[in-house]
This record gives structure tokens, C-alpha cells and sequence, in this order.
């Protein structure tokens, strides 16, 4: 097995697992690398969507052809949009962050390359995760590349603002009751 590939499994999932599962102590060695930084953007994924489309009342499913129907155009662009103003960003620049982030990571596991063609050049979009970036997405142009910036911590950390300071969407939002966990 490749050694960096193996370490770089146990940083973004085997550690975040160990710790939060059992609150393990990590070997000093691997503390360095550990953060929970990919756990909590995943969850700040889920929690965006959960509270746009609570807000703009499309967290319902279409029915097949549904969505093909002149009054539902746009129905699953909404909350797009909706979540881009709260982030101060454009609508198009989101969707670059939801491609990256959310469909990366809920779909393959990790924030995911974009490829688009401009002018005859292909752009890659790609990730950066770091503390000293800011709650919002923002795009550092290298070349062909451009980094989509964000703070995973920072970004959660606003999702789950929103929920606390809006109960109605609280309530809307999860309206599959919250389960009880039990633990023997």
C-alpha cells in the first residue's frame, strides 16, 4: 500500500472516526495532521442545504415530471441562490463551491476536482481547506487553477448559527424527528 495514501486515509477518515467515536487519544505523530476539518464541512454541507431549502420551501422532493412543469422551473435552484446571498457570494460562484465541496465530499468521500472550459483553456477548481481562511468560499486565481478558500470550522460554525437564531427553520428544517440514540 502506499504509504502516503495510507496516511493521508487515517487524517481524513480513520482519525476523525477513532476521536469521534470513542474520544481516543491519538499517537502524538498523527495529532499533527488531525483536525476534524473534513467532518466538520461535511456536516456544514448538510446543514446549508437543510437550512436554504427549509427557507425557501423546496425541501420536498419533485415527483418524476414534476420538475419539468413551467411553475416548478428553477425549484431546485433556489436554495442555491438563497444560500449565495447569505454568503455574500454569487450564484454562479456557489455552485463551483457546491460542485467542489458538497458534491465532492458527500458523493466521493472528498472535495472533488471541476473541470470547465473558458476560451479554449480548462480551468480546474479545486480545494483549500484552512483555519485561516473565512466562513465564505472565496477563489484565489494560480493559472489554470483556482482554489476554492473556505474554513470548514468557520463555515459549520455559521450553519449552525443559522439554525439557532431561526427556530422556524429549526423546526421546518428537520421535520423528520431527531432520533434518540441509545448506546449499551
Amino acid at each position: 500500500m502506499n504509504p502516503d495514501l495510507s496516511k493521508r486515509f487515517q487524517m481524513w477518515f480513520s482519525d476523525p472516526f477513532e476521536w469521534l467515536r470513542h474520544k481516543k487519544n491519538l499517537p502524538e505523530e498523527r495529532q499533527v495532521s488531525f483536525d476534524g476539518g473534513f467532518v466538520a464541512m461535511s456536516m456544514g454541507c448538510m446543514l446549508c442545504e437543510r437550512y436554504f431549502r427549509a427557507k425557501t420551501n423546496t425541501e420536498k422532493p419533485l415527483e418524476r415530471g414534476e420538475s419539468k412543469k413551467k411553475k416548478n422551473k428553477g425549484y431546485n435552484e433556489r436554495f442555491k441562490r438563497e444560500a449565495a446571498k447569505e454568503l455574500g457570494i454569487s450564484k454562479s460562484k456557489f455552485d463551483i463551491f457546491w460542485a467542489v465541496y458538497r458534491h465532492g465530499i458527500q458523493h466521493q468521500g472528498m472535495p472533488r476536482k471541476v473541470y470547465r472550459k473558458y476560451a479554449g483553456r480548462t480551468i480546474t477548481y479545486r480545494s483549500l481547506m484552512s483555519e485561516n481562511n473565512t466562513h465564505t468560499p472565496e477563489q484565489e486565481i494560480d493559472g489554470d487553477i483556482i482554489w476554492i478558500k473556505i474554513s470548514p470550522w468557520k463555515f459549520t460554525k455559521r450553519m449552525i448559527e443559522l439554525f439557532e437564531r431561526d427556530s422556524a427553520a429549526l423546526e421546518s428544517g428537520f421535520h423528520h424527528a431527531f432520533a434518540d440514540i441509545f448506546q449499551k
